[in-house]
């Protein structure tokens, strides 16, 4: 292989995948000889310096380079996703490189691996390396390892940060179980905490236990059994800390808004989470005058199992408790009781909660709700949706959701919201006629097919945790296009 005094980079296409790049491409016509001959070449050396993470419009890409083999043919390279090791998936397939770097698309979350082999170089009568494989690329955040049997409140406070803005991650081990009988409490710290996307841990709480945040806060991977718990089991710290104070410096400087609250400028993300009996919220405000950016809330399936008036995702009970921007995908809400009390969401005002009023001027029309490929069943069946949501600057965008049993959408947008997008969505009621408004202007009154089961049935161990009979659309325009949580269509 010929290295030239002077490179520049070019990158040819090579598959949708991934990206070769040559050293070869664009130099200058000056070169030299390596001097490297009849020998048997070595790998490359992969280390953490090899990999950096490119951002695109339309991708996140991993760019892989490495030193220089003189006297090499080329590369033979293989990447594959080994978040299940018995079950690799390739990304990058026997591809021969000539030259000394490859791209390919990034994915959140992912384990891969790498194999790299310097290929022989005849001509110069050099044999090719044997193969390196190298196991320690990933995308997941470097966390802290909580070993099995730990009580995980203790082990949190022992182990967390203070003074960084930096995410601290938390890995429950791979299908262990933790009981839990105190608060989980992460303060000002943000924090990701998760297991195995496999093979996920199960959180069981007891008493008055859940997790607590005053900081961006991401939760996923996770089983949570709550059969034995009230509270909530995500919850806004219940004594804010007076830095996050709206008439602090720095929130005056960003943000213009009339109301006196806490500001969590950030993201609570739930995702790839099951949780088991909910009695009551599944996430509160623990009414204290919050303001949450984004909640997002996908993948998930969540079973309640309350008849009481706490509302399942609740910002209730302070003078100003809101969320900018919610966000639902692709998830399960089911409820086992009747229930005319609570409502799916609520806000402590709805005139308080206007974006504008909270964020300033600059944010009217900014906030609002996505809800998307999502099923809800019995969520609540006597009373309505949304309840206290702003009625003007917020948009609303609803497509392909199931509404069985649930009722009232309409409360929810209202006749003054900014902007509002609905488009293949289905309602059905059971214990309730369907509401004209609703039927009229926000989904087709079409029977579903589902069924509900009248217990927990929640089997963390089961692909689709137990509930594929009961809510996979068995007729009617839910089951021709596919409405509602996609994993029953799997």
């Amino acid at each position: 292989m010929y290295i030239t005094k002077k490179l520049f980079m070019a990158a040819a296409c090579v598959s949708l995948a991934w990206v070769a790049t040559s050293c070869a491409d664009g130099v200058e016509l000056e070169s030299y000889d390596s001097g490297v001959r009849n020998q048997q070449l070595s790998a490359p050396v992969l280390d953490a310096s090899c990999f950096t993470t490119q951002n695109s419009t339309d991708a996140t890409y991993t760019v892989m380079s490495w030193p220089v083999v003189y006297g090499a043919g080329g590369y033979l390279v293989n990447v594959d996703i080994v978040d299940d090791p018995s079950n690799p998936i390739a990304v990058v397939n026997d591809s021969i490189v000539d030259g000394c770097s490859l791209t390919f698309v990034q994915q959140e979350d992912t384990k891969y691996q790498i194999s790299i082999q310097t290929m022989a170089n005849e001509k110069l009568g050099n044999s090719a390396s044997d193969v390196l494989v190298y196991n320690d690329y990933t995308t997941l955040v470097a966390a802290v390892i909580v070993p099995r049997g730990q009580d995980l409140a203790a082990f949190v406070k022992a182990n967390l940060k203070t003074g960084t803005q930096d995410v601290q991650a938390f890995e429950l081990e791979a299908g262990a179980t933790y009981e839990v009988s105190d608060t989980i409490a992460f303060g000002l710290q943000p924090v990701q905490l998760r297991s195995d996307k496999n093979s996920h841990a199960t959180i069981v709480l007891k008493d008055k236990a859940c997790i607590t945040t005053q900081a961006p806060l991401t939760v996923k991977f996770l089983n949570f059994d709550c059969e034995n718990t009230s509270a909530a089991p995500i919850s806004l710290d219940p004594n804010p800390d007076a830095s996050l104070y709206a008439e602090e410096a720095v929130w005056q400087a960003k943000y213009g808004g009339t109301q006196k609250v806490y500001y969590l400028d950030g993201d609570v993300i739930l995702k790839d989470c099951i949780f088991r009996e909910v009695k009551g919220s599944l996430f509160s405000g623990s009414k204290a005058n919050w303001a949450l950016t984004n909640l997002n809330i996908t993948n998930c399936v969540v079973e309640a199992d309350y008849n009481s008036s706490p509302a399942f995702i609740s910002m209730y009970g302070a003078s100003t408790g809101t969320i900018l921007n919610l966000i639902i995908a692709n998830s399960t809400f089911y409820n086992l009781q009747e229930n005319a009390s609570g409502y799916f969401l609520r806000l402590s005002n709805a005139s308080n909660a206007t974006p504008q009023k909270i964020y300033g001027p600059a944010y009217a029309g900014r906030g609002g709700v996505t809800v998307l490929s999502t099923t809800f069943v019995r969520m609540l069946s006597g009373t309505h949706w949304f309840n206290n949501y702003p009625q003007s600057g917020t948009t609303f965008t609803l497509k392909k959701n199931i509404f069985y049993d649930t009722y009232l959408i309409q409360k929810a947008i209202r006749n003054n919201t900014a902007d509002f997008t609905v488009d293949d969505n289905v309602i059905w009621g059971v214990s309730n006629e369907v509401d004209a408004t609703d039927k009229a202007k926000y989904a087709t009154e079409d029977d579903p097919g589902l069924s509900m089961p009248s217990s927990s049935v929640i089997n963390f161990g089961d692909p689709y945790y137990g509930l594929k009979s009961y809510f996979t659309p068995t007729k009617g325009i839910a089951a021709a296009k596919q409405f509602g949580d996609p994993r029953y269509f799997e």
